[in-house]
């Protein structure tokens, strides 16, 4: 991409045949200072993208809605995503990103899939960055800039740095909304086992990865799970899955599509498991009103 000079001081680079490191299939990586004048029409996301703002402001859009974003800022598409930039013109932004996709064929892309997931999942694409993102963009900017020795494998380190960082600014963000709105002072792992299921129900995530995923034994989660919400894991597990299926189900999914979504062996025996669960039949009609557990908390409405 050239360069003007007149209203750009910036390194951007933007590859049209995506460069590989790992998991990451690299798309664009971006340092750019903006005039005041600088917009960037609204297109289509064709891969995610994390942009932290450095300094000024701006408005980010995204699928119709209008963001305003100021230094410290981070912000998420997603592919898909429609999505414009307009930059202040009384304090013009500067903002470092970069553009990736996952290769799902890559065998390390299992242990991303809660992370896509959640990104999304996140209705609101802008949160507090909370660990000095910009110096691991920096240090991505100047190793990608130098092609040093083992320059790939630093790189790809770099980008599962900038991953995780995010993702924990972004939950910390959900965690800090859902606390304000919940009286019952929940222990912040349950937020993070909800989470986890709900937004990986129909990924192909197991449960037993839930301990591995947060780091505590399965015995501890299980405990304070079962002591804020009334219920344990597998029984909230189990009311998120076969509320999936009926989604599935009345979307025109097949019991056999259904079943492979959701991780049961066969049709028959997601079939026999729905009717135990519901007391009928997986024939579901548009009208009927599925029973629902009662919860002492529903911090999933976010």
């Amino acid at each position: 991409m050239t360069i003007n000079k007149k209203r750009y001081h910036i390194d951007n680079t933007f590859f049209t045949s995506p460069l590989k490191f790992g998991c990451f299939e690299l798309y664009q990586l971006c340092d750019l200072a903006c005039s005041s004048d600088y917009e960037v029409p609204e297109h289509t996301q064709v891969c995610h993208e994390i942009t932290y703002i450095v300094s000024g402001k701006a408005v980010f859009g995204r699928n119709g809605k209008a963001f305003h974003v100021s230094a410290g800022k981070l912000f998420i598409n997603r592919i898909n995503d429609r999505h414009f930039i307009e930059s202040s013109k009384t304090d013009p932004v500067r903002f470092v990103n970069f553009a990736f996709r996952f290769d799902k064929e890559h065998p390390d892309y299992e242990k991303f899939i809660p992370v896509e997931n959640f990104f999304l999942s996140i209705k609101d694409p802008v949160a507090e960055d909370l660990y000095c993102i910009f110096n691991t963009f920096s240090m991505l900017i100047a190793e990608f800039s130098h092609h040093s020795s083992l320059g790939e494998m630093v790189l790809e380190s770099y980008f599962t740095q900038i991953l995780a960082y995010t993702y924990r600014s972004f939950m910390m963000e959900k965690q800090r909304a859902y606390y304000s709105a919940d009286k019952n002072g929940a222990h912040p792992i349950v937020y993070e086992i909800i989470n986890y299921i709900d937004t990986n129900i129909g990924s192909g995530a197991e449960l037993s990865y839930l301990s591995r995923y947060l780091g505590y034994s399965y015995g501890y989660l299980s405990k304070v799970f079962s002591e804020t919400m009334g219920i344990n894991i597998r029984q909230y597990y189990s009311k998120k899955r076969f509320e999936k299926a009926c989604e599935l189900l009345r979307s025109g999914c097949t019991q056999r599509t259904v079943s492979e979504k959701l991780g049961f062996a066969d049709p028959q025996t997601f079939s026999k498991a729905f009717k135990k669960y519901y007391g009928f039949t997986a024939t579901i009609p548009p009208f009927v009103q599925l029973p629902s557990a009662h919860f002492l908390l529903n911090p999933y409405k976010l």
